[in-house]
């Protein structure tokens, strides 16, 4: 598991230079105008590009016919690549998190945009994760593009009708379950994922 971990975050480490670029203009930009949601929104993009990036590098290279031939199991071929997208998103949450703590935020409703972006990324990632592996990347991509327009405009929508609605009470509880939710739906995704993993045939 390790090692691959290892070689996912090799293979986009330059990726990885300049999504941190980008997010540092980001950071910036809602610094100023003092509205996390520009940064919140980019870190949904980074958890899904990252990992489909991975995806993409190893059907060039042919890299899972050599790993299974090597004696990788496929549950752990299909694992490595939630694990590297809940690390992903748990440093972009992380991030997230620190900005809003340099804007001034202390209430857990305050909090709550910065989780609930977090949460489009696991919904996301939930998504599109299997249908990277039934149809690969690039045929994907399509259905990848649709699911971060939804899961954007639903969080956006979602946190509005949020504040409309004055729930600030009901805040902290909202936190715990989204991160309930965030779970279920990657360990829903993990066994969609590995069934068409092991039904899959790769020459």
């Amino acid at each position: 598991m390790k090692g691959l971990l290892l070689k996912d975050f090799y293979n986009v480490k330059n990726l990885i230079s300049y999504y941190a670029l980008v997010a540092a203009v980001f950071a910036v930009v809602s610094v100023v105008s003092s509205n996390i949601y520009f940064f919140c929104g980019f870190m949904i993009f980074i958890s899904v590009g990252l990992v489909s990036s991975t995806i993409s590098y190893d059907a060039q290279d042919k890299w899972d016919r050599y790993a299974l031939s090597s004696g990788v199991s496929r549950r752990t071929a299909v694992l490595s690549k939630y694990v590297f997208t809940v690390v992903t998103i748990l440093c972009s949450l992380a991030l997230g998190l620190i900005l809003a703590l340099a804007l001034g935020y202390r209430q857990a409703v305050d909090f709550l945009p910065v989780v609930a972006y977090s949460f489009a990324g696991v919904l996301s990632v939930g998504i599109v994760l299997p249908c990277f592996f039934r149809f690969g990347v690039e045929k994907a991509r399509v259905i990848y593009m649709i699911v971060i327009v939804f899961t954007v405009a639903l969080m956006v929508g979602g946190i509005s009708l949020f504040e409309r609605l004055n729930f600030a009470a009901q805040a902290p509880w909202m936190l715990v379950l989204l991160a309930v939710l965030s779970v279920a739906i990657l360990a829903i995704s993990y066994f969609v994922s590995l069934r068409i993993y092991r039904n899959k045939e790769f020459n």
